[in-house]
């Protein structure tokens, strides 16, 4: 049986001889049968190691092997990287090396000064975004992030999902010159987007493994207002994820978005609820703004912490997760759920964004080839009744956040203030 297997396989990798041989490429060096598994391995950089996906059967659907090969230098025939192969996908090495250059960056990371140039009120502030930019330099993290490019036109994808009397009533919203403010928040509103399509594209080119975008403002209350909702001019994550369905229709056809922000995601919901391309988590204070329909997530009611976060997940979201299989992951960070937060607080620490975070990539690793775009929403000033607020707790819990997605690795408890 085992011989009959092995046949097969090679004959199977034999016929992807004809694929593209090349930077996006990994080579098939050695197919053998043991038992009733099939072991696979692949090179694409030597001494580099990969986890595959593998089918007994030669037919859907896949099951993750979670196989670890060393390469060898015996190269029997090539198979595009990213491409779905009729019998092979490769996964990315749960804590090792993604299908990239040697010490090249795995995580992007998405900002611009400018994201400060708006004022709209005393909590959603520039410093949101300046202090966590500033805690990932003196942590001595942005030289191993890649940055991202935004595009250089949003304008068409935003109108993919608003109207324009949306958009017409978000360029309207005057500078507030009074704070501070040197632009309007609707040219903002747009760099943001710019800049998390910019970070779709690198995930889904492969440059990147995953994102994190530090941008304001906000959008996932947003539902085609025509003004500032909930701090949230544009639905940013939507627009993200009808950019990838559209620009990458053979990789991208399921999207999975993740919400852990305090406040329900009232606008995600109400543009992708009926869309089957489309899951949409939410785990959330019940019961407070915007209220409304909260069908789409698990309400967390009193002080959850870490642990009510963790037994959630795993009853409710990820076996709906393992069920859609998503080929791309969306994470609506947002950070007041963390405990003491001025507009929120759950409980959640710093290790429990890591342990969310990880539990994301198991998903995103298992079906998405590692895709993960995250994309900051809420989190807010330390409720410890300094003034000036600090912002010790955002920072923090951000921090953990992106190194997870840069490593992998369940990060120590860091107390937030």
């Amino acid at each position: 049986m085992a011989r009959a297997i092995q046949a097969a396989l090679l004959l199977v990798a034999l016929s992807f001889g004809n694929f593209a041989r090349g930077q996006n490429s990994i080579r098939c060096s050695l197919i053998r049968a043991q038992q009733n598994s099939v072991l696979i391995t692949w090179e694409a950089s030597p001494g580099t190691n990969y986890t595959l996906e593998e089918t007994s059967s030669l037919h859907e659907p896949w099951r993750s092997a979670g196989v670890y090969l060393a390469t060898t230098n015996r190269l029997a025939t090539s198979v595009p990287l990213g491409a779905r192969a009729r019998f092979f996908r490769i996964l990315q090495e749960r804590r090792g090396p993604s299908l990239q250059p040697a010490n090249a960056p795995q995580t992007g990371y998405a900002f611009d000064p400018r994201f400060a140039n708006y004022y709209q009120n005393s909590a959603e502030v520039p410093q949101r975004v300046l202090s966590i930019n500033q805690h990932l330099k003196d942590k001595g993290l942005l030289g191993e992030l890649a940055p991202s490019i935004p595009v250089a036109e949003p304008g068409a994808y935003i109108a993919m999902v608003h109207t324009p009397a949306h958009i017409q009533g978000i360029h309207s919203i005057p500078i507030d010159q009074a704070h501070g403010a040197t632009e309007r928040i609707g040219v903002i509103a747009d760099l943001a987007v710019a800049h998390v399509l910019g970070a779709v594209r690198d995930v889904c080119d492969g440059k990147i493994r995953n994102a994190f975008c530090n941008i304001r403002p906000p959008g996932h209350h947003q539902i085609n207002s025509g003004f500032s909702y909930g701090f949230c001019c544009h639905a940013n994550v939507v627009i993200a994820a009808r950019f990838a369905l559209e620009r990458y229709p053979s990789l991208i056809k399921r999207v999975m978005i993740v919400d852990w922000d305090y406040h329900h995601g009232n606008g995600t919901q109400f543009f992708v609820q009926n869309d089957p391309a489309f899951l949409f988590y939410d785990t959330c204070a019940g019961g407070f703004y915007p209220g409304g329909d909260e069908s789409h997530h698990g309400l967390m009611t009193g002080n959850p912490g870490n642990d009510g976060f963790v037994r959630e997940w795993e009853n409710e979201m990820l076996p709906a997760a393992r069920e859609f299989k998503p080929d791309l992951i969306f994470i609506c960070a947002g950070f007041d759920s963390k405990k003491g937060d001025l507009m929120g607080g759950l409980g959640l620490t710093a290790r429990g964004y890591s342990l969310l975070t990880r539990k994301v990539m198991d998903i995103a690793a298992a079906f998405s080839g590692g895709r993960i775009v995250s994309i900051l929403e809420g989190g807010y000033a330390d409720n410890n009744g300094f003034f000036p607020p600090t912002f010790n707790g955002l920072k923090e819990a951000v921090e953990n956040h992106v190194r997870t997605l840069m490593t992998g690795e369940l990060q120590p408890e860091t107390p937030f203030f």
